[in-house]
């Protein structure tokens, strides 16, 4: 209320001092939006509100429906993996964790695999020997690099000699028609140029111990 005096206006603390009015004391009820009381809300001395009593927690957990999940609350143990094979009707696969059976698309035992009782033959084989099973050695194949032989020299012919490790040896060849006894000397120019090598079964003499197997001076010195 104000009051229109000439000259002057009057707020309301001015107009409770003309009229006498007591003060109100401020009301510190903390109201809802319905303005009913909030009665847990007190104000402490330095004019802050204050939580009177705080509503417990509730740490039981809860399904999705709202029931408890008891075993979370109490911690009982675990259900075990159940780490058993099933097939798609829920039976057992036993065969799964102990049978080591080979199997055929079929479900048949591959006996062979497990036994190892069946054995591949030899492939097939081309070139200087032939065959799948038996092999033999095809004909006109053959040339010196597959023969177990001395160093070969131009003009030497290939000799039988029960004492070398192929039992083939290549030597010089004697002379046609000219028949050399054996423990004969012949005079051999060797320092002449194009003095050819030894004949076969010669040696030269120089004093050395023959290591022929096939002659019958093996092991003996030979004369300088």
């Amino acid at each position: 209320m104000v009051l229109d005096l000439p000259g002057k206006l009057f707020g309301q603390e001015d107009v409770r001092e003309i009229v006498g009015e007591a003060d109100t004391d401020l009301n510190t009820a903390h109201r809802t939006s319905a303005g009913t009381d909030h009665a847990n809300v007190v104000t402490n001395t330095s004019g802050v509100a204050t939580n009177v009593t705080a509503i417990a927690l509730n740490t039981t957990h809860k399904g999705s429906d709202g029931s408890d999940h008891s075993k979370v609350s109490a911690n009982e143990t675990a259900t075990a993996l159940n780490t058993t094979h099933r097939s798609s009707a829920g039976t057992d696969h036993a065969n799964v964790g102990s049978n080591n059976t080979h199997r055929t698309g079929n479900g048949s035992d591959h006996a062979d695999v497990a036994t190892n009782t069946a054995k591949a033959g030899n492939a097939t084989h081309t070139g200087e020997v032939t065959g799948s099973a038996a092999l033999t050695v095809a004909d006109n194949v053959l040339d010196e690099a597959n023969l177990k032989l001395n160093a070969a020299t131009n003009g030497y012919v290939l000799t039988a000699q029960s004492g070398e490790s192929g039992g083939l040896k290549w030597e010089a060849p004697v002379a046609s028609g000219v028949t050399v006894p054996i423990g004969a000397v012949i005079a051999w120019l060797k320092s002449f140029t194009n003095t050819p090598a030894l004949p076969g079964n010669f040696v030269e003499c120089n004093g050395q111990v023959l290591s022929d197997g096939d002659s019958v001076y093996n092991g003996q010195t030979i004369p300088d």
